[in-house]
């Protein structure tokens, strides 16, 4: 059976020999017939040039009928590219016998067809190789990079090769021209393309029509390249057509053709793979082509500036603007690829979500801005039981199935803001800012439940307990919360019919029984602390949320000044703490709505003390001096000791601002609010006097700048123009 596939093989191959040598028998012999032009380019076109390229063109759609994968894609691309070529041949020789022996002009549509084929060529050549499964963003630059190159030497070529020659022949021109330099540069980037995949020959297994076709594009690239020898020939003799042209080319389709034919006779069900083509030279040429393509722009741009106005030189000044246009392009791409490829580093490959990389600073920056704005934030761990069990029995792959399962449905219920991380082999996490311990419960009981019903639907396994852990009341940074989150779960895990547990609910699992007690109690007093702030603001409906709007000012105030992080966060957290001891002033004082009496002024300077009273027991020792002189002036005229210049905490001389600003703005029953404008003049009036000068006129340029980006330049900007804002 096999002998006799190979005879049947070998007689086509043998047929299709047979008539190409026919072909050329016949063209030689019509050389010496007396027949007229027209009738002598008619027979030598059909046979040698155009009855190939039918024969192939059936052959290729059987092809694309009948096989699947890299090689239906081939031989389709091959049937549309030798179509479009002899839609446009066709046309061709009814033009030379019917009208002009030498075709038709330069600028006939019909030579878009030629053309387009070309390029299907080189794109057929691209796909056939293994560069066609390359992610997008990499074969986008590459094609990039193909095209600027070419783009360059398309230029250069019509400038100094194409317009010399054909410019100012009859028939030629501009037209003429731009078909001239576009065949070759077209034809070598197939050619190069196709030498490519042969230097790949001896890490492929060749079958014998994939070296029928290789060969056969180099051929038909090599056809492109002679364009520009015999066109300006063919324009200037008196002869018919392009002669041998046809020939060489038709050469390479009946190559092409004995290509289809073996593999049609094949009885080899086999698939072929993608080309393999090796990286050819030191891998600094590589990075040194866009590097040389960019540099080539700026000798391009003069070219065009040259030549400008000159006739015959829109084609140079068009190629100049793609090529720039080309060239941003591929820095765009570029970027997109990097910033694709960093995701990729952060994120894990089995469930798509992120990898633990860099989760420890991640935790941390979202537990600063928690504790600058007085929020929670919760850690909901998951582990899916028995997994290593799962792995065991039913193999790696149910065990990813369950992990990807697991972190969809962590990301469909993940609220806005939230994040899902996969850290161990059998843990999810998802990092919860501003939840609370009772929406972080609510969150993972959604999680189970949708988890539990997927699990049935696909008859697996579906055991997986949670813990709950939430910032501050559990935990203070990201290990600690971690650590905290983990254990909850893992008292879920013996927990006989509770499969979320909150860390709040677990005793002596952690941490030994004292060190609980102690992180307990701190909770305790820390969560009672917030709630006086929070209580103090309620009691007057003017001052709500005076302590968080004050907190908002401080922490950017904080980086304008050129302060760490840490130090930011910490004048943050006095800044919602700062007026706590105002829950020993009383109403009828606090909500008074004129002005304040000497005994009742005493009384409201009492509270920065108080509140370093009440927060000294919390262990918020850092806190307590800038709580303390909050209030203290720059000339040494504030409360309670009289601090002046240096001698008051920074972080007091920042909330002493913001204060102040939030006051102006916010209004009281006695004033109406003023406006962000007034409040910075006021700020700015009073530096050296009441603020520290360089707090000052940073918060004015803050101010400023915020203005600006919102489009309400203020006034005060040349104000402070002329002032020493360097403090």
């Amino acid at each position: 059976m096999t002998r006799r596939a190979d005879a049947q093989r070998s007689g086509g191959l043998l047929a299709v020999a047979v008539a190409f040598c026919a072909a050329v028998a016949v063209r030689v012999a019509l050389a010496a017939l007396p027949l007229s032009p027209q009738a002598a380019l008619l027979w030598a076109d059909v046979l040698t040039y155009e009855l190939p390229m039918l024969a192939l063109i059936v052959v290729s759609a059987l092809l694309t009928l009948r096989l699947t994968g890299v090689e239906h894609r081939f031989w389709g691309m091959l049937l549309i590219a030798t179509t479009l070529v002899l839609a446009g041949e066709l046309y061709w020789t009814w033009y030379a016998v019917t009208r002009d022996i030498k075709g038709p002009p330069a600028d006939d549509p019909t030579r878009l067809l030629t053309a387009a084929a070309a390029i299907v060529f080189f794109t057929l050549v691209v796909l056939m190789t293994r560069f066609g499964s390359e992610p997008l963003a990499s074969r986008l630059r590459f094609y990039i990079d193909v095209f600027s190159g070419m783009l360059v030497v398309y230029a250069l070529t019509y400038w100094y090769v194409a317009v010399p020659a054909v410019g100012s022949l009859e028939g030629g021109g501009q037209v003429g021209a731009v078909a001239l330099a576009f065949y070759p540069v077209v034809g070598g980037a197939i050619l190069l393309g196709a030498l490519a995949v042969l230097v790949g020959w001896k890490s492929h297994h060749w079958r014998r029509w994939e070296r029928l076709t290789v060969a056969a594009l180099i051929l038909y690239a090599l056809g492109l390249l002679s364009f520009p020898v015999w066109y300006p020939q063919m324009l200037t003799s008196s002869q018919a057509g392009p002669g041998w042209f046809t020939l060489a080319l038709g050469s390479g389709y009946y190559l092409l053709l004995a290509a289809a034919v073996d593999r049609l006779q094949s009885a080899d069900p086999a698939v072929a793979e993608p080309w393999p083509v090796p990286v050819v030279g030191p891998a600094w040429m590589w990075r040194a082509y866009p590097v040389v393509i960019a540099g080539m722009l700026p000798f391009i741009g003069l070219l065009s500036l040259s030549v400008a106005g000159l006739p015959l030189s829109t084609p140079v000044l068009v190629c100049t603007g793609m090529l720039a246009v080309v060239l941003a392009a591929r820095s765009w791409v570029s970027a997109l690829e990097r910033a694709r490829q960093r995701a990729r580093a952060f994120t894990d490959p089995v469930t798509g979500v992120r990898s633990m990389d860099g989760f420890d600073q991640r935790v941390e920056q979202h537990l600063r801005r928690g504790a600058e704005r007085g929020r929670e934030v919760s850690l909901v761990l998951a582990d899916i039981a028995g997994l290593g069990l799962m792995n065991d029995r039913l193999g790696h792959a149910a065990g990813d199935r369950a992990l990807r399962r697991l972190a969809d449905v962590f990301v469909r219920e993940l609220p806005r803001g939230g994040e899902v991380v996969r850290l161990a082999d059998d843990e999810i996490v998802a990092l919860l800012p501003d939840f609370g311990a009772e929406d972080a419960a609510s969150y993972a009981r959604r999680v189970h439940g949708r988890y539990r019903i997927a699990c049935v639907d696909e008859a697996e396994p579906a055991d997986v307990s949670i813990g709950v852990a939430v910032f501050p009341e559990d935990a203070l940074d990201s290990g600690q919360l971690l650590v905290a989150a983990r254990a909850a779960e893992r008292s879920a895990r013996i927990a006989d019919h509770e499969p979320i547990v909150l860390f709040s609910e677990v005793e002596g699992v952690v941490f030994d029984a004292e060190e609980h007690l102690a992180r307990a109690r701190m909770r305790s007093l820390r969560a009672t602390v917030r709630t006086l702030a929070e209580a103090v603001d309620a009691r007057d409906p003017a001052t709500r949320h005076h302590s968080a709007n004050v907190a908002e000012l401080a922490v950017p105030l904080c980086q304008v000044l050129g302060l760490d992080d840490e130090q930011a966060h910490l004048i943050g957290l006095a800044a919602l703490m700062h007026d706590v001891g105002k829950i020993g002033v009383r109403d009828e004082v606090l909500l008074k709505p004129g002005p304040l009496s000497s005994i009742e002024r005493a009384e409201v300077e009492q509270h920065a003390r108080l509140g370093e009273r009440i927060l000294e027991p919390a262990g918020l020792v850092e806190l307590l001096p800038i709580v303390r002189h909050h209030h203290e002036r720059w000339d040494g005229t504030g409360y309670p000791d009289g601090l002046a210049g240096d001698e008051i905490p920074l972080g007091s001389r920042v909330l002493a601002v913001c204060d102040v600003f939030e006051t102006i703005t916010s209004g009281r029953p006695y004033r109406s609010a003023g406006t962000a404008e007034e409040a910075v003049a006021e700020v700015v009036a009073c530096a050296g006097t009441q603020f520290d000068p360089q707090v000052a006129y940073a918060f004015g340029r803050m101010v400023a700048g915020l203005n600006r980006t919102a489009g309400a330049r203020t006034h005060l900007d040349g104000e402070m123009a002329g002032a020493d804002l360097g403090g």
